[in-house]
């Protein structure tokens, strides 16, 4: 039995982003704001202070941000002739400010196209360690590290690179949500926590607020900044793409206390400008929270393969579900939810099990801890027929760290390897174990999966009494994919 570990509780999480594609996402330098409040007008000034003491390229770089980012504030020709005359010594991302801040001089379009690296992670590597020789002091080259390190699967290296870059700079938006949601990843949601409400940005940053309401739901907490996200996301003077992931966690919490209307408000202002996170949170409400009048006519987001993967799977084009759920993997690895969506379908649904093996074997060199992707993996191969690795890889889980729901997933996915070995009993077992449990919790979603699969390991006769309650569980729950397999299954 595969687990698709949906979300139950998403949050708007902050992306896990090289500084690259959150910049092609407007998630930092390229998202104009047209007034500047009085926070960063200071900060501003202090870079220029220290500007006339003493130039160099951090803080040209800093203040070009700043003069993109605002439309009150001119390009300085001044910083791009020194940072033209400095060039030779500028990083990747560095030239990549300076030929937005050209462009925007120029009154030129910013390209929104994400400059495809032919480099390697290693390669990348390699170039930022060189680069930190030379400018060790540059936060957002110590913040791409621990990007690169992470998608290696490099933890301890991973966090090392991202300390420093907070220690550096804890008031730059992409180091803050890169940070924290490290953390995250990492199993430490607290210190993540800590990251954002530590920064001087967070009493101005809509979306830094929302980052820090969406980990304090996760951690069952009550936000201390819903007072101030109430306010931010009413300010007329900050752009709906600025506080779009704002909107859609507030939007979250009014649904989640019943109500309804004021959610749905929210959500068509957040569909006037959002981002990708912000789309996939309204796609997965619009399901959870059945806000089907809601309708997302939003073509020029890009990257929003989960809003998608969700949306297809909810029309049942589960082929293109699963394109999608691929693109949600590659684009967003740090995470096992697209993971494990995506070997779902493929293993369940389509029956593209080299697929899936393919996938989580990636995932798990990225999270090796994850107990969903590891079931997946064991399903997978053993629906491969190939039995010693389904069963070298559960004995890989540590069944004193796993849930309750875990170990009854488990027990169904060891009732199919029984199966496959030909112990009919142990099968049964297993399959019963699991069974019972979801009976106990009343878990329909689970139960109705867990007794399809066990239907195929029956003689026809108790075959059809099982899929007789599986057809209602499915049908009650709107289980969707369980009802495609079902009408396939009648067809066949």
């Amino acid at each position: 039995m595969s687990m698709i570990n949906d979300y139950t509780n998403r949050q708007l999480v902050p992306r896990l982003l090289s500084f690259e594609t959150s910049n092609v996402l407007s998630l930092n330098i390229s998202s104009v704001n047209i007034n500047i409040n009085d926070f960063e007008i200071y900060n501003y000034n202090k870079l220029k202070a220290e500007w006339k003491t003493g130039k160099n390229i951090i803080l040209a770089i800093e203040m070009l941000i700043y003069e993109i980012i605002y439309d009150s504030l001119d390009i300085s020709t001044e910083l791009i002739i020194y940072l033209d005359k400095k060039k030779e010594f500028l990083n990747h991302i560095e030239k990549e400010i300076l030929q937005i801040a050209n462009l925007k001089k120029t009154n030129k379009e910013v390209s929104t196209q994400l400059n495809q690296n032919a480099n390697n992670v290693y390669n990348n590597i390699s170039e930022i360690k060189i680069l930190n020789k030379i400018n060790p002091l540059n936060s957002l080259q110590w913040c791409n590290l621990g990007y690169y390190y992470t998608k290696l699967g490099q933890k301890d290296k991973a966090k090392k690179a991202f300390l420093t870059s907070i220690g550096l700079n804890n008031s730059n938006r992409h180091i803050v949500r890169s940070v924290a949601r490290f953390f995250l990843h990492m199993g430490d949601i607290e210190f993540g926590h800590r990251i954002l409400t530590m920064s001087p940005r967070i009493n101005y940053d809509a979306s830094l607020v929302s980052a820090e309401i969406a980990y304090s739901e996760l951690m069952g907490k009550k936000s201390k900044f819903i007072d101030k996200g109430i306010k931010l996301k009413d300010d007329k003077n900050i752009l709906v793409f600025e506080k779009n992931e704002l909107l859609a966690q507030i939007a979250t919490l009014e649904f989640s206390h019943g109500k309804n209307s004021k959610g749905k408000l929210l959500v068509e202002e957040c569909l006037l400008d959002p981002n990708e996170n912000s789309l996939a949170q309204i796609s997965f409400l619009k399901k959870k929270r059945n806000i089907e009048s809601i309708t997302e006519v939003t073509p020029t987001v890009i990257f929003q393969y989960e809003a998608l993967a969700r949306s297809f799977f909810s029309d049942a084009n589960f082929e293109k579900a699963f394109e999608n759920a691929k693109e949600w993997f590659h684009f967003q690895p740090f995470s096992d939810h697209p993971a494990s969506f995506s070997t779902y379908i493929a293993s369940e649904i389509l029956d593209k099990q080299q697929e899936a093996i393919d996938i989580a074997e990636a995932a798990l060199k990225i999270t090796p801890n994850s107990v969903t992707l590891k079931n997946n993996l064991a399903f997978a191969f053993a629906k491969s027929d190939r039995i010693k690795e389904a069963v070298s890889t559960l004995k890989n889980i540590n069944r004193n760290e796993i849930s309750k729901h875990e170990q009854a997933v488990l027990n169904a996915t060891n009732g199919f390897i029984a199966f496959k070995l030909g112990d009919i009993n142990s099968a049964k077992i297993g399959y019963d174990e699991a069974i019972n449990y979801f009976r106990m919790k009343k878990d329909e979603d689970s139960l109705a999966r867990a007794l399809y699969n066990y239907s195929n390991i029956l003689d026809k006769n108790e075959r059809h009494i099982i899929l007789r309650e599986v057809s209602e569980l499915s049908k009650r729950n709107s289980i969707i994919e369980l009802n495609y397999l079902l009408e396939r299954k009648q067809n066949e």
